[in-house]
């Protein structure tokens, strides 16, 4: 098993931890079936399940700790300006109705939708 979540604690079915190193750690003697893989780092504790069998395989689970969030905006209008705490949004246009503003941190946000009334720019709604 390989991490770069380490140095940590690798566990399979609650049995008792071995120390997961940077170069990774081999898992011996574990049957064939599914399996409960945790790896523990201070208070940290992350648990995925694994199915382990005879030939080999690769299995791939990412998790990122990033406190950040997408906010989505949906208008069913496509030629509409969008306002994030009074600022406009250098984000593309909404498409099919729906924008989509990515690694925002989580927090309020005060979210205005202008549209344009007449052709010229006369008038806005809210």
């Amino acid at each position: 098993m390989y991490s770069s979540f380490t140095p940590a604690q690798l566990s399979v079915d609650d049995q008792p931890a071995v120390e997961l190193a940077p170069a990774g750690s081999e898992l011996q003697n574990i049957a064939s079936g599914n399996h409960q893989l945790s790896v523990t780092q201070a208070s940290q504790r992350h648990t995925v399940d694994i199915d382990a069998g005879p030939v080999p395989s690769l299995s791939a689970f990412v998790q990122s700790n990033q406190n950040i969030g997408t906010l989505l905006i949906v208008t069913a209008e496509d030629r509409v300006r969008v306002f994030l705490d009074g600022q406009g949004c250098k984000s593309k246009p909404p498409r099919q109705g729906k924008l989509r503003i990515a690694n925002l941190e989580p927090r309020q946000y005060q979210v205005r939708v202008c549209q344009r009334r007449f052709p010229g720019g006369a008038g806005a709604e809210d």
